[in-house]
């Protein structure tokens, strides 16, 4: 069993504010208290993977028009029963995020890769339990991924969702 969420991020203004910084987001994550396990700033948006007891999940930061720093969250049950839980946004910069549920699968696990519907494949190496894995590229429009590949220190796909 696979926990699937997604969220459509929030519409393009037309002024863009500043950048988001590393500074400002270690801030907005000590203020928070967050178990964080994996940051990517993409573009004009930040994304704080999260692992806690019961909830997993993320904040996605932006700046609004004034320049200040807003965030959404996403998040859901932890998932005992899922090996993996899988969440994103399909939107202007589609990302995935991926939590290792499942200790067979942690204790072996190096990477993950994203396949995009467009067959773009996105891999990225695991911080602690999961991986945040951008496509890479602003879209008009949205992204979708159709597959999640988990693999091993030798390169062995060790789960792979859909299978």
């Amino acid at each position: 069993m696979i926990i699937v969420g997604l969220s459509i991020m929030l519409g393009c203004t037309n002024s863009r504010p500043s950048p988001i910084t590393e500074q400002e987001v270690n801030k907005f994550i000590a203020d928070h208290d967050i178990r964080e396990v994996a940051v990517e700033i993409m573009g004009e948006i930040a994304v704080v993977l999260f692992n806690e007891d019961k909830f997993t999940g993320y904040y996605m930061l932006y700046k609004d028009k004034d320049g200040n720093l807003q965030d959404q969250i996403v998040f859901g049950e932890a998932g005992e029963n899922a090996p993996i839980v899988v969440m994103g946004s399909a939107t202007r910069f589609p990302f995935v995020t991926v939590i290792l549920n499942d200790e067979q699968i942690l204790k072996s696990a190096s990477s993950v890769a994203i396949t995009f519907d467009d067959q773009t494949v996105v891999r990225k190496e695991l911080s602690k339990n999961g991986a945040i894995i951008p496509y890479g590229n602003e879209v008009k429009g949205n992204m979708f991924y159709s597959n999640v590949a988990i693999y091993d220190a030798a390169d062995n796909v060790i789960y792979s969702y859909p299978q």
